[in-house]
């Protein structure tokens, strides 16, 4: 209020007196009348308001000039102003906005100080400061879901048939190079991918076969057979390997299926005569022969085999007609030798023979 006093001091130095009671013989000063003294205090008071009506101008005015600085991460501008000051600190609140509101910030806001129009700042408000602020601090923002680009990885696995297929391929030619511990890898890549792969097993049972390893060969057969019950050529060679380790009554049973009916295996038919004339089963042995070179006529060591089970048989006139059938035929000489020699021995009449 000093400058309020000031003022009324030098009104009142040049007025002279206002107030009742001065001194009226004062020099330079006159007696104020009444309503004189009244139009006096409606003054004083105007003068006041005026006054301080000017005083708090001032201080806006001051405050403005010089702002008292507002708290760390305060925002410094509101949602009327057109124009946005640098923050020193990030607000707290923009760790949160992260956390709560994924997005991607759009703004044309650049460098370290950020205009926004009057638009922008009316739309957005305070969270639209708080964004700029965020892109001038280069901070990170996850954006939505849906707009995230992924990289798809398609993981297109190999159809199994056509990795056993080149699997198998490669054995082939893996046998043509006669590298057969690479055909023995490959054949037993191709089993693993498929049990029932026919031809890989049968090409895996003659490599062990040909490596002298008739035990690996058998259970080869025997897991082949689990598979297919009444595949021929397997049911022979597990038959075959049964009758060269003695196994004579479990290899008939072996062939059992593959020799009964009408769809009998003629190969498989020789095989259970021959098994049947090394248990001296003569009689089923000569059945069994002779549906064999019913079937495959051109068979010799067939026909020997039948002679020598119609020998036993005590039919040597059917004898000396079987082993006639199998010297008209290719044979291999020491066969050949035998068959000649039981034709002369049974070419002699049977006194004789007896003599």
């Amino acid at each position: 209020m000093s400058l309020i006093n000031q003022m009324l001091r030098d009104l009142d130095r040049r007025r002279g007196p206002a107030i009742p009671g001065q001194s009226a013989g004062a020099p330079g000063l006159r007696t104020v009348s009444e309503p004189q003294l009244i139009w006096w205090r409606h003054l004083h008071a105007t003068v006041a308001g005026l006054a301080v009506i000017a005083t708090a101008a001032m201080v806006y005015l001051a405050g403005v000039q010089n702002p008292v600085p507002e708290p760390a991460g305060q925002a410094l501008a509101t949602a009327s102003h057109t124009r946005i000051v640098q923050l020193p600190i990030p607000p707290p609140q923009i760790t949160q906005m992260r956390a709560t509101r994924p997005g991607p910030i759009s703004t044309d806001a650049e460098g370290p100080l950020a205009e926004i129009d009057d638009k922008t700042v009316t739309a957005r408000g305070t969270q639209a400061m708080a964004a700029v602020e965020v892109q001038r601090l280069n901070i990170p923002t996850p954006g939505p879901l849906a707009s995230v680009e992924t990289a798809a990885t398609t993981v297109v696995k190999p159809d199994p048939q056509q990795q056993t297929t080149r699997l198998f391929e490669q054995a082939q030619q893996a046998l043509e190079r006669q590298h057969n511990q690479s055909a023995e890898t490959l054949l037993e890549q191709v089993l693993a991918a498929d049990p029932g792969h026919t031809d890989a097993r049968r090409q895996l049972i003659a490599l062990m076969l040909a490596e002298q390893r008739p035990d690996t060969a058998e259970a080869l057969l025997f897991e082949g057979l689990q598979i297919t019950p009444r595949h021929v050529d397997m049911t022979r060679a597990y038959a075959q390997l049964l009758a060269q380790r003695n196994a004579l009554q479990a290899a008939l049973d072996t062939l059992e299926p593959v020799t009964a009916g009408d769809t009998a295996d003629a190969e498989a038919l020789a095989l259970k005569a021959e098994i049947l004339n090394r248990l001296q089963q003569f009689p089923e042995a000569v059945s069994n022969y002779r549906q064999a070179v019913r079937l495959q006529p051109d068979h010799a060591v067939w026909w020997t085999g039948l002679g020598v089970a119609l020998e036993h048989d005590a039919q040597p006139a059917a004898a000396l007609d079987a082993y006639r059938q199998a010297a008209r035929r290719p044979l291999q000489d020491a066969v050949r030798t035998f068959v000649e020699q039981r034709m002369q021995v049974l070419s002699v009449p049977a006194v004789l023979r007896k003599g």
